[in-house]
């Protein structure tokens, strides 16, 4: 997965995955940075141009959640899954490994 502020790949635990629930099924990931996660939020919220979208943006705000910057209906928030092969190669720098 790549971080959609900083387009840098997502291999460490700590970056997030937003999935839209609504029908265009929007998927975006924010890699832990502090700085991506506030500028994705600004886009998220900054998206708004029509009374619908501005509507659906203070439903998003009572729930503590973002609008999807597609169709600006709520988007669910997950951490992200770093797959085993990555997590297995932050801990582990090198070494051969048998397959027994």
């Amino acid at each position: 997965e790549k971080c959609k502020i900083c387009s840098l790949e997502i291999s460490s635990p700590g970056g997030l995955e937003f999935t839209c629930s609504g029908f265009c099924r929007g998927r975006f990931t924010v890699c832990k940075e502090q700085k991506c996660q506030d500028a994705f939020e600004k886009q998220c919220t900054d998206n708004v141009a029509t009374k619908g979208a501005k509507s659906k943006l203070e439903f998003a705000k009572k729930w503590d959640k973002l609008p999807c910057l597609f169709c600006h209906i709520v988007m669910r928030k997950e951490p992200v899954d770093v797959p085993a092969e990555e997590a297995s190669k932050m801990e582990c720098s090198g070494g051969a490994q048998s397959n027994a």
